[in-house]
């Protein structure tokens, strides 16, 4: 029995190892290459000539790269500041909540800001200050990135006291906000990009301009191909090593929370729920009143291609299924008792999650012709990173209840894959940024993507607010009432 549990575990992990290879690993070495390469679209990237380091030797003397790199690490580092407060507040809340149900339909609302569409929550600061976003940019691009990291601690807060975990309050707490900012320190040189380009306009492009909007900027707006491909390697290295830095932390951490024996101890006393009530209130009505446009408003769709849309809508809900369910399937070596598979494994994910950036699948899709269609967009959001990463972290939380089979296995993360699978719908149906990329016909405009136009051009359109947030609104309330259902249902059913 042993050795077909372990033979099954050693598949699972080849076909995850391959899986990773096929889509982040070998597109990954297709991107160093073109660093080395003074690329041209219109001699492809064989006939393109070889120029070595050149380009990283341009990019590591250019102001813009420099200043880039400090304003990024700046706002990441205010970003760290904003997220201790705001998922302080949000875990301390959902630890005390004086049930589990309620402790759920807390968690529920405080990740709502991180399931926001960008174009939402970035439109709301740039339109209300207007010319005066540029005093409170340290403040407002921070705190709009730390509302997003401040949910999904509290999602996790949620998540990794589930089960009979013998982790007290304390613990988890500091457990919980630990993996929050050293997810932020892993991601030292990133910024969300669609908050990014949100932000960046001629007024404030001396503080705004960040390094993901810089490689942007240089791949698709100037067309320096290997410019925008070194400063991806730049990325792709050093934040391999930040993130590598955060997993050792991370598991010497689980080591030390490891669970106690709280058998003879009586349960902790949970608070009462005031602090849940302001805090979601107050959730509540800043996700009413950013909806509300603060300029000229349009409530016509006209322009809106309600069949693609549509396609868009399902296409996204069908892929966030099938990705949660592989990513869950591919994170099972990390229940291994092995520690050699655990390694082994974790190395390759931790590098994969650099493997692919937008520049490499751009190229990819067009020598397949897929540009200007759905497709691209859609394949976008397959299988990201996160999810595995997140997996992983959840299945290695420290806990009492060892995952026996694959059965418990199943049980365990079913109600995570269900919330995986929520957020990664509102992360595809909000952004922007793929549409932009891929598609080059208004025709084929995605709901953000025509927001995204229209507020270029100093106008609103509400009615497009609310067809963004409502299916995220569906989705996300389906995913918390199944995930109440299912972990009601847990304890009682029997584990073979």
């Amino acid at each position: 029995m042993k050795n077909k549990k372990q033979n099954a575990l050693l598949f699972i992990m080849f076909l995850g190892i391959l899986t990773l290879i096929v889509l982040r690993i070998i597109p990954s070495f297709k991107g160093i290459m073109l660093s080395m390469k003074d690329y041209s679209i219109f001699q492809g990237f064989e006939a393109s000539p070889w120029i070595g380091f050149k380009n990283f030797k341009n990019l590591f003397s250019s102001y813009h790269f420099i200043h880039a790199i400090k304003n990024t690490i700046l706002t990441n580092a205010i970003t760290m500041l904003f997220t201790v407060v705001l998922s302080g507040l949000m875990v301390y809340g959902i630890l005390n909540a004086k049930t589990k149900k309620q402790s759920l339909v807390f968690t529920a609302i405080y990740a709502l800001p991180a399931l926001m569409p960008p174009i939402i929550k970035a439109s709301f600061f740039t339109m209300s200050l207007g010319i005066n976003i540029i005093n409170f940019y340290y403040i407002v691009f921070p705190l709009t990135q730390a509302t997003v990291w401040a949910g999904y601690a509290a999602i996790g807060a949620f998540f990794l006291q589930s089960g009979k975990s013998n982790i007290n309050k304390k613990r988890n707490f500091v457990l919980v906000i630990a993996i929050a900012l050293l997810a932020i320190f892993s991601r030292l040189l990133s910024s969300n990009t669609e908050f990014a380009m949100m932000f960046i306009n001629p007024i404030i492009l001396d503080k705004a301009n960040v390094i993901d909007f810089l490689s942007y900027r240089s791949s698709f707006m100037m067309m320096e191909i290997g410019m925008g491909s070194a400063i991806w390697v730049f990325k792709l290295i050093t934040e391999f090593v930040f993130t590598s830095l955060a997993v050792l932390v991370l598991i010497v951490l689980f080591k030390r929370l490891a669970p106690i024996d709280v058998q003879n101890k009586p349960s902790e006393k949970r608070s009462s729920n005031i602090l849940n009530y302001i805090l979601c209130s107050i959730i509540l009505i800043a996700s009413f009143h950013s909806l509300i446009p603060k300029k000229e408003v349009i409530l016509s769709i006209e322009r809106l291609n309600i069949p693609i849309n549509l396609i868009f809508l399902f296409g996204s809900l069908i892929v966030s299924i099938i990705s949660s369910a592989l990513a869950a399937t591919l994170s099972y070596p990390f229940a291994s008792k092995n520690k050699v598979i655990r390694t082994i494994y974790l190395i390759v994910v931790v590098f994969s999650s650099y493997g692919v950036f937008h520049l490499q699948r751009f190229l990819n899709y067009r020598s397949l012709g897929l540009i200007n269609t759905i497709l691209p967009v859609l394949l976008n959001g397959f299988l990201p990173m996160w999810m595995i990463v997140a997996y992983a972290i959840f299945i290695n939380r420290p806990k009492i209840d060892k995952l026996k089979n694959t059965n418990s296995y199943i049980k365990d993360i079913m109600p995570l894959s269900i919330v995986f699978a929520a957020i990664n719908f509102a992360i595809m149906w909000g952004g922007y940024l793929p549409s932009l990329i891929y598609t080059q016909s208004s025709n084929l405009f995605t709901i953000p993507l025509m927001q995204y136009s229209l507020l270029a051009q100093g106008s609103e359109n509400l009615i497009l607010n609310v067809l963004l947030l409502i299916p995220i609104i569906i989705v996300w309330t389906s995913a918390i009432l199944l995930c109440n259902v299912i972990m009601s249902n847990k304890e009682e059913m029997p584990i073979t």
